[in-house]
């Protein structure tokens, strides 16, 4: 499977581009797969507690964390979540949204890591 196939082929092409693209692909890539996890649990605990603040923070970083990476659905998903709360709303029927978050996440940090598993620190 190709990267192309995880990620927005045309984030990849711009990214490669670059000086050492490659290279910065894996850098940029490792730095979100590493501080990913942290930010999907900050999810989970302020979408238990209906912590509007921290919601619209954690989805506003993941999403752009995606968006920088080509994550494309993760950053759609993320970006829905930021509009919500950013509206002061949130209740449980904005729970499924949480759960496609990390579901999608699941996802996309399995088939990162089989793709740069020899690549990645």
């Amino acid at each position: 499977m190709g990267l192309e196939s995880i990620l927005d082929s045309q984030r990849i092409d711009v990214m490669r581009t670059l000086e050492n693209g490659d290279d910065l692909i894996v850098k940029i890539i490792d730095i979100f797969v590493g501080e990913t996890p942290a930010r999907i649990d900050r999810i989970r605990i302020a979408a238990a507690k209906s912590d509007l603040e921290v919601l619209r923070k954690e989805s506003h970083l993941l999403g752009g964390g995606a968006a920088c990476i080509g994550a494309s659905q993760l950053s759609t998903l993320a970006g829905q979540l930021e509009q919500i709360v950013s509206q002061g709303i949130f209740d449980s029927s904005h729970l499924q949204l949480c759960d496609e978050i990390f579901q999608e996440w699941t996802r996309l940090s399995t088939s990162l890591e089989n793709h740069f598993a020899e690549l990645l620190p």
